[in-house]
C-alpha cells in the first residue's frame, strides 16, 4: 500500500514538472517569437491610396539598428538585441512584403572602431539578421556610428568611409528611381561645408542631382525627389515632436548641436533649396517626429531606432509612394517592458502555485 503511494506521489510531481516546463516553453515562445506576430498583425498595415490602381512603390524604412560589436555590451544583451531585430525584420517581411527596405544609418554600433576583423564579422551578421528575402531590395544610409562623425571619416579617408561603401554599396550621394518616384541618398557627414574634399564633393553631386530634376520636371516626366539621411534637417530640438514613439522624457527640451545632433541650419536650407524634397525620411536620435519645413510644409519623418537597446517599443515606417503622392503608416514592435512583465507575472503565479500545491500534499 505504502508502495502505491509513492508512485502515486512520484507520478504526480513528474506531472507537475512536466507541465511546467510545457507552461515556461509556452511562456519563452510567446514572448520571444509569436507575441512578433501577433503586435503586427494587430497594430500595423499598408497605408491605402484613395485609388489602388496608382502605380507606387511599397517601402518599409528601419533606422539605428545598431549592431553590438566585441567592445560594447555584454553577450547577452548582444545576443537579445540580435535576436529581437532578426524575428521583428522576419515577421514584418514575410507579413507586409515590401519591394524596398531602406535603412538608415547607424547600422553597426561600432563601425567606426572596428578593426578589418571585426568589421567582416559585423558584415556577416548584418547579411544572418536582414538578408530574409532575395526579391526584397535593400538600400542602407550610412550613419555616424557606421564610419564616425565629420573629423574621424576625414581623418581616416578613404578607409572607414571606403570600407562601409563597399560592403553595403552606399555613396556620398546617390540616386535612386522606383516606379517613378526618385530617391536621393546623402551621407549626413558630408554635410559640414567646411572646405573639405568630401564636403565639396558631396555639395557638387548634390547641385549636379538638383539639376538634373529641376530639367526633367520642365518636361513633366519626373516628381520632387523624396531625401533619405541618418542626421534629421536642423531643428532647435525634439521638444515639439509628439509622435506615438517620440521622446517622453525631459531629454527631448535639450536643444540640439548641429553637426552632431542634426543638420546645420545653412546646410538644411542648402539641401531645400537644391534639391526641393517632396518628402524626407531621417533617422539618429533614436525616437519617432514629424517636422514640417518651409511654406510647403514639406514631410520630414524622423524614425525611431530598430533597436530595444535605444528605445522600450521600436517602430519602422510603411510607405506607399507614387510618383505625385504618398501614404506612410507607422507600426510599433512589441514593448520590452511589457515583454518582461509577462516573464515576471507568469514565472510568479507558475512559483506561487507550484508552493501552494506542496504545502497541500506536505
Amino acid at each position: 500500500m505504502e508502495v502505491s503511494h509513492t508512485t502515486a506521489k512520484r507520478k504526480a510531481i513528474c506531472w507537475r514538472l512536466g507541465t511546467a516546463v510545457i507552461l515556461i516553453a509556452a511562456l519563452v515562445f510567446w514572448c520571444e517569437v509569436f507575441v512578433f506576430y501577433v503586435t503586427l498583425w494587430k497594430n500595423c498595415k499598408w497605408p491605402a491610396f484613395d485609388n489602388a490602381s496608382i502605380e507606387h512603390a511599397k517601402v518599409m524604412l528601419i533606422s539605428d539598428t545598431h549592431l553590438l560589436g566585441e567592445r560594447k555590451g555584454h553577450w547577452f544583451d548582444k545576443l537579445r538585441r540580435e535576436w529581437q531585430m532578426y524575428i521583428s525584420y522576419r515577421a514584418a517581411i514575410s507579413m507586409f512584403r515590401p519591394e524596398y527596405v531602406f535603412m538608415l544609418g547607424d547600422i553597426l554600433d561600432e563601425g567606426q572602431i572596428a578593426s578589418d576583423q571585426q568589421f567582416e564579422v559585423y558584415v556577416e551578421t548584418f547579411k544572418r539578421i536582414f538578408d530574409v528575402d532575395e526579391d526584397v531590395k535593400r538600400v542602407v544610409v550610412v550613419g555616424n556610428h557606421d564610419i564616425g562623425f565629420h573629423d574621424r571619416v576625414l581623418y581616416f579617408d578613404p578607409y572607414l568611409r571606403g570600407r562601409f561603401e563597399n560592403a553595403f554599396n552606399t555613396s556620398l550621394v546617390d540616386i535612386i528611381q522606383i516606379k517613378g518616384s526618385h530617391f536621393i541618398t546623402v551621407n549626413s557627414m558630408a554635410l559640414q561645408r567646411d572646405g573639405c574634399h568630401l564636403c565639396n564633393r558631396a555639395i557638387e553631386e548634390i547641385k549636379s542631382f538638383g539639376r538634373q530634376l529641376s530639367s526633367c520636371r520642365k518636361t513633366a516626366t519626373c516628381s520632387r525627389p523624396i531625401l533619405l539621411m541618418h542626421f534629421p534637417l536642423y531643428r532647435k530640438s525634439d521638444e515639439n515632436c509628439n509622435e506615438i514613439d517620440s521622446d517622453k522624457s525631459e531629454n527631448k527640451k535639450v536643444k540640439f548641436k548641429p553637426t552632431v545632433d542634426c543638420v546645420s541650419a545653412e546646410s538644411t536650407k542648402f539641401i531645400l533649396e537644391q534639391l526641393k524634397p517632396r518628402l524626407i525620411f531621417t533617422g539618429h536620435t533614436h525616437f519617432g517626429c514629424l517636422v514640417k519645413h518651409t511654406d510647403e510644409q514639406i514631410e520630414e519623418w524622423t524614425l525611431a531606432s530598430f533597436s530595444w537597446r535605444n528605445i522600450a517599443s521600436p517602430s519602422f515606417i510603411l510607405a506607399r509612394i507614387s510618383k505625385e503622392t504618398y501614404r506612410i503608416n507607422k507600426c510599433l514592435l512589441p514593448n520590452e517592458i511589457a515583454v518582461i512583465s509577462t516573464y515576471v507575472v507568469t514565472l510568479l503565479t507558475l512559483l506561487l502555485y507550484t508552493v501552494f500545491k506542496c504545502k497541500k500534499h506536505l
